[in-house]
């Protein structure tokens, strides 16, 4: 009884915790889980950036293939400047085998590919109107004029969009770049480059460019597009050696 009147308190109370000890584990326990939640933190972050790249990446490696496989084919291109960014303007064959595989046909007893339709590559919104800005690519179909920003483009749903949705093919993309080869639209090549980001509009958020060039392989057998054809131009250059060595009066 002494020993204990002398301790000052009950041998039962030493099973448990001063207050002191209490707040010191309670300053560690919270310094831990800080330490732990931040780690977490910044690892989500991380994994969001490289998940993020990689589906950047991703859309525009798509958005770049499906503009160069009618780049390969084409057999003319235009870069045009518009108000919103660039745009790409090819010209097809207007020939194919029913398979959609491009093919020569006769011309002047030799073959050749004939000019078809004209299609134009730029960035709008949902709409795919021409003179609007946005994140997606679209190809639209061009009637009349030298130029799109002078024509009627009507937007290619079968190759922008998903079948049957109004969603997008090639979206996420804030830059599509297309250039002239050092030689001109006659040098018969030309570079794109197109910019996608994970977050569109956010500054953060990462973004991946990824670019290519294109040699238009038909160009080359490509028929004559004027009305009456390698005929008709040498019918102009025998014309024009005529009326050049006539005497004068």
């Amino acid at each position: 009884m002494s020993h204990w009147l002398r301790r000052g308190r009950d041998p039962a109370a030493g099973a448990g915790f001063t207050l002191v000890e209490v707040l010191v584990a309670a300053v560690l326990s919270t310094v831990v889980l800080a330490a732990v939640v931040g780690l977490y933190v910044f690892s989500w972050r991380a994994w969001t950036r490289i998940g993020g790249r990689q589906l950047a990446s991703q859309r525009a490696d798509e958005a770049l293939r499906a503009v160069l496989a009618d780049a390969r084919q084409a057999l003319a291109y235009e870069i045009q400047p518009r108000r919103q960014g660039t745009a790409l303007a090819l010209t097809l064959p207007a020939d194919d085998d029913g398979d959609g595989r491009y093919v020569p046909v006769a011309v002047n007893g030799q073959a050749a590919y004939r000019p078809g339709p004209r299609y134009v590559y730029y960035l709008s919104d949902a709409t795919g109107g021409y003179g609007r800005a946005g994140d997606a690519l679209w190809r639209g179909s061009v009637r009349g004029g030298a130029a799109p920003s002078q024509a009627t483009v009507t937007p290619d749903t079968a190759w922008s969009v998903y079948y049957d949705t109004d969603r997008p093919r090639y979206d996420g993309l804030v830059g599509f770049e297309p250039a002239a080869g050092p030689g001109g639209a006659a040098d018969q090549y030309f570079t794109c480059a197109i910019t996608a980001q994970f977050q569109p509009g956010e500054a953060d958020s990462p973004s991946v460019t990824i670019s290519s060039g294109a040699l238009l392989r038909y160009a080359q057998f490509a028929a004559d597009s004027g009305e009456d054809g390698q005929a008709g131009k040498d019918e102009r250059r025998e014309r024009q050696g005529t009326e050049t060595t006539q005497p004068g009066p």
